[in-house]
């Protein structure tokens, strides 16, 4: 989990007085484990081999799925890199298990969009791959997005407004760098008790 309670707070607007710091804790806890379920990846700020793309032996320019590409950890002052060395890329051949790094002198960075750009193509049917630090804002966003759904479909008139959260959730998670396929709904009604 990378969010904090005041990071779903900024975000939705949930007020202190509405929700307890420990109720958005434990809703964000449960948000972080869902989406990791979901992807199958931990977000921590570092993204490892992620694939992107297959050299056709042609094409020059790839993205990575997060951007901006960040010189180091976010927590520990990372700041948006142009430097290609910040980003190791490497290729293997399709369906192959060895990796092999490509050198520095042969791309470029653009950090601020997630820009690859090769001056030497790797050979054709090669798969890409990029290990990088990202900015962390568009997991926050997703985690926050997530907890805020539930705490507030478990609030009293909350839930139309845990709806749009949950479907700006879902509109997150269908693009990079999940590319998840969940479908808009309506989060569980609240439980009431007599």
């Amino acid at each position: 989990m990378i969010s904090q309670p005041e990071d779903l707070r900024r975000l939705f607007g949930p007020l202190d007085s509405e929700i307890s710091d420990g109720a958005v804790g434990a809703a964000l806890a449960y948000a972080a484990k869902q989406i990791q379920q979901m992807s199958g990846k931990s977000w921590d700020g570092r993204i490892e081999r992620e694939y992107i793309g297959t050299s056709d032996g042609k094409t020059t320019d790839f993205l990575t799925g997060l951007a901006p590409v960040l010189d180091g950890q976010q927590t520990a002052e990372g700041e948006i890199t142009d430097v290609s060395s910040d980003v190791t890329i490497e290729t293997r051949d399709i369906g192959g298990s060895s990796y092999s790094t490509v050198s520095t002198g042969t791309y470029a960075l653009k950090g601020e969009k997630g820009h690859i750009i090769f001056s030497t193509i790797p050979a054709e049917g090669k798969e890409i791959f990029a290990t990088y630090f990202y900015d962390r804002f568009k997991i926050i966003f997703v985690e926050s997005a997530l907890a805020a759904s539930r705490l507030f479909a478990n609030s009293p008139n909350g839930i139309n407004r845990s709806t749009e959260i949950y479907n700006e959730f879902v509109q997150a998670m269908s693009g990079a760098p999940f590319y998840l396929k969940l479908v808009p709904r309506t989060p569980p009604m609240a439980r009431v008790f007599p």
